[in-house]
């Protein structure tokens, strides 16, 4: 991608050596006007940070400073694909074992919001999610998950066994919460966890079964959304 910007009197040299300098991290090159440590983007509020989550791992490409959790995965013309946060909820015969809320803030919404391409989706046999975010008007949204073993198609996300729901334009902020109906006594024997998360259309396709018997971790690191950039 290159970001044209008419130049003005001395310009060009600012340009070559702040904005078209690009390094590649993870096979993908940094670009207009984003930038990689001081004074290396067209201002603090687009600087990225390279880093590796561990010691075997080639280097990736964070949103903001090396505390931030969300991942860069592309860049294009107007947004960004990064990593997003699942609340999910497991349960066993004793009732709730292990779980967490999400919540994902851009925290410059001048410059980042999420998508409209997102939507906002439950997987689970016994499961809701309450969802509120901010934007200029505030939103709330909720959505439910609920089916039995032999009705969940593949390829559906209409209610069994998953759902979705639109954005409104404009969120820079969103917190969502999972729940369970009946601690998933009735799904056990397929289906331990419920998710919630904010994903791309088209990246995710429900799974039927094999998503709702699948391992957490395995499911979770699956998913990835998309937010907007803009000068």
């Amino acid at each position: 991608m290159r970001f044209q910007i008419p130049p003005s009197p001395n310009q060009d040299q600012f340009y070559k050596e702040k904005l078209f300098n690009s390094i590649p991290v993870h096979s993908m090159k940094r670009t207009l006007p984003f930038g990689i440590g001081t004074d290396c983007s067209l201002t603090e509020r687009y600087n990225f940070t390279c880093s590796n989550t561990s010691s075997d791992e080639s280097p990736n490409l964070f949103l903001g400073n090396r505390n931030s959790s969300i991942r860069i995965y592309n860049i294009s013309d107007s947004e960004l694909r990064i990593s997003t946060i699942v609340s999910y909820r497991c349960y066993n015969q004793n009732g709730f074992v292990d779980g967490n809320v999400s919540w994902t803030g851009l925290g410059r919404p001048e410059v980042f919001t999420f998508s409209e391409k997102n939507r906002f989706t439950v997987v689970g046999c016994d499961d809701y999610a309450l969802v509120r975010g901010t934007n200029e008007d505030g939103f709330g949204s909720g959505c439910f998950g609920l089916c039995q073993k032999t009705h969940t198609p593949k390829g559906q996300c209409s209610g069994a066994g998953c759902c979705q729901i639109s954005i409104p334009k404009g969120v820079s902020f969103y917190n969502a919460s999972l729940h369970s109906l009946r601690n998933h006594s009735d799904v056990l024997s397929f289906n331990e966890c419920g998710y919630g998360f904010l994903v791309e259309e088209g990246i995710y396709e429900f799974g039927g079964i094999t998503d709702l018997s699948s391992n957490k971790l395995d499911f979770i690191n699956r998913i990835e959304s998309n937010m907007q950039w803009r000068i």
